[in-house]
């Protein structure tokens, strides 16, 4: 007899693989041949992970369509296993699966394009963070701006991509119908949760390098001389403007002051 670590390997291998050569003599027929029996759970695992993914993820599936999902569905429930009891934890790797199978691809926009849809997921499930009080930003003394550090919203996330994603997302909804032209340009995405829904908004590339400049940490006034460093030459270059694009966007949280 099999330990239970084997015959829960050929289990798996069975189930999720398609593997059941040596599972089949362990198995005892009774009224269902053992083989049939074998695929009807072969179906029911590949149906639970197609429609976990299908939940996390319906404008790839609208966009690859049915057929191509049930696929892809399959192969990444064989290249990337359940190593959890629970089912969010299985989609997460699905841009990274779709990179290595389009990155190179003319369908490389749909990576991002997951990563949009998980970021939606992600916020739809953190807690709701407070959002920045500007009140208290707009009476600090003039003289301290210089060293003020923001922090990240924890119920947001930062979406870039080289690719029109919200455009995408936007025209794959449920009654939407609409083409959008891959080469329109970038788009970079906030996708905030707030007051219990989540909302997708875009703001522009000198927005997102302030964000980046602050992620790592620059006070206010390095984040300013990097990003004059950076975007000097940019016509379109305002430090103000894209500071309140980023407080209104619900990316930032909170400040301190050194």
């Amino acid at each position: 007899m099999n330990s239970l670590r084997s015959l829960q390997d050929q289990c798996y291998r069975a189930f999720l693989l398609g593997d059941a050569e040596a599972l089949l003599p362990e198995l005892v027929s009774r009224e269902i041949p053992a083989p049939i029996s074998v695929q009807v759970y072969q179906n029911n695992a590949r149906e639970t992970y197609r429609k976990a993914l299908l939940a996390s993820y319906p404008v790839i599936e609208r966009l690859v369509g049915e057929d191509c999902f049930r696929g892809l569905a399959q192969k990444y429930m064989r290249d990337y296993p359940s190593t959890s009891g629970d089912l969010q934890n299985f989609v997460v790797a699905f841009p990274k699966f779709l990179f290595e199978l389009y990155g190179d691809s003319d369908y490389a926009y749909l990576p991002d394009v997951a990563r949009l849809e998980w970021a939606a997921e992600e916020v739809q499930l953190a807690g709701e963070s407070e959002r920045i009080d500007l009140d208290a930003l707009s009476r600090l003394d003039p003289g301290r701006y210089a060293n003020v550090r923001f922090s990240r919203s924890k119920s947001a996330r930062l979406v870039c991509s080289p690719y029109p994603i919200l455009s995408i997302w936007k025209t794959n909804q449920p009654g939407q119908e609409a083409d959008v032209d891959l080469d329109s340009g970038s788009e970079q995405v906030v996708v905030r949760r707030h007051n219990g829904s989540v909302e997708l908004n875009l703001i522009n590339p000198i927005a997102t390098s302030l964000a980046a400049h602050l992620d790592a940490a620059e006070t206010l006034e390095g984040a300013a001389r990097a990003l004059a460093s950076e975007l000097g030459n940019d016509p379109n270059f305002n430090f103000t403007t894209a500071l309140q694009q980023l407080t209104s966007s619900g990316l930032l949280s909170g400040f301190v002051v050194d």
